[in-house]
């Protein structure tokens, strides 16, 4: 009897161990169930008393994720430089019968301006370029002489000098060939500035708007090669004529300092201060909006072309270049 006793007091001893260990167990799964659901409300609340560090898109705004061609946008974010109004009268680097510095002497002496054209229509170089040097499809005027002489003439007289550059290679059909040949146009134009053009104004001749994006991305790659500097644009003749205009001018304005209105395509029988005038008028808003330099036809005589200069001050433009 007394050996049962005992070992009935044993198991209740066993059973009492283990439930005591079963307890301590199930005293710790509920703490660690309960943490982990305090972890979680815990983070969700927190999340959503968070403001999204990208605000949400309004109606009608663009996604800044993508560039213009779709690719991603470059991870430094280019501050555009304010440009200079200027009044800016032709200064042809390249002139048959006279020398620059002649020419250079016969600029008003009121001004503080100057236009010179780096290039032609044709895209043959008015100044000799050690980098296009290096490129068979780039060609140089057989009379250029070094553009840094040209400049340290003009700065000598303390003027502000704005630079047309002509960029004929959007007519090429090979899209290949004609990548190429813009990289080198923009090596150019940023050759330009860092021999001390103050700013340099693009021509893109044949672009359609297939070749918006790819004129941005020019714009974009002078400005990360030449810190500070100053881009400009003549809009494009289609653009004139497109019921979308004001989204092609806004987009342009978002990678170049300036745009610039070019009222020197008139025919040879239209009257040229008629030609400005209506120019003008029908794009006045625009010009005010975006603070648009207008380009004017040069002209030989004085009286005439101060009569071209008139035009456009009368319809406030007071931020022009003539050109060369």
């Amino acid at each position: 009897m007394s050996n049962r006793n005992k070992h009935m007091q044993y198991r209740r001893s066993i059973y009492r161990k283990r439930n005591t260990k079963a307890i301590v167990i199930s005293i710790i799964v509920a703490f660690v169930i309960l943490f982990t659901l305090f972890m979680i409300i815990g983070t969700l609340l927190h999340d959503e008393t968070q403001e999204p560090t990208t605000p949400p898109l309004q109606s009608g705004e663009a996604d800044n994720s993508q560039n213009l061609g779709g690719q991603s946008e470059n991870s430094e974010t280019i501050t555009l430089k304010k440009p200079q109004t200027v009044a800016a009268y032709a200064l042809p680097l390249l002139e048959d019968g006279s020398k620059f510095t002649d020419r250079l002497k016969k600029i008003p002496p009121t001004a503080e301006d100057v236009f010179i054209n780096l290039s032609d229509k044709n895209g043959v170089l008015l100044y000799r370029s050690e980098l296009a040097s290096e490129f068979s499809h780039i060609t140089t005027h057989k009379d250029a002489t070094s553009l840094s002489s040209s400049i340290t003439n003009i700065e000598r007289e303390g003027y502000y000098t704005s630079a047309a550059l002509y960029i004929p290679s959007f007519k090429e059909v090979n899209d290949l060939v004609r990548e190429i040949e813009l990289s080198t146009w923009t090596s150019i134009a940023s050759e330009a500035l860092r021999e001390g053009v103050d700013d340099v104004l693009l021509i893109a001749l044949g672009i359609d708007e297939d070749g918006i994006d790819r004129l941005c991305a020019m714009a974009d790659s002078i400005h990360l090669a030449v810190e500070d500097s100053i881009v400009g644009i003549s809009l494009p003749s289609f653009v004139l004529e497109e019921e979308d205009m004001i989204s092609i001018v806004s987009k342009l304005s978002r990678h170049f300092n300036y745009i610039s209105l070019d009222t020197t395509d008139y025919r040879s029988s239209d009257e040229i201060e008629e030609h400005i005038n209506d120019r003008i008028l029908t794009f006045q808003h625009y010009i005010l909006q975006y603070k648009m330099r207008v380009i004017l036809p040069k002209s030989s005589d004085a009286e005439t072309q101060q009569k071209y200069i008139d035009v456009a001050t009368k319809y406030n433009a007071t931020n022009w270049q003539i050109m060369p």
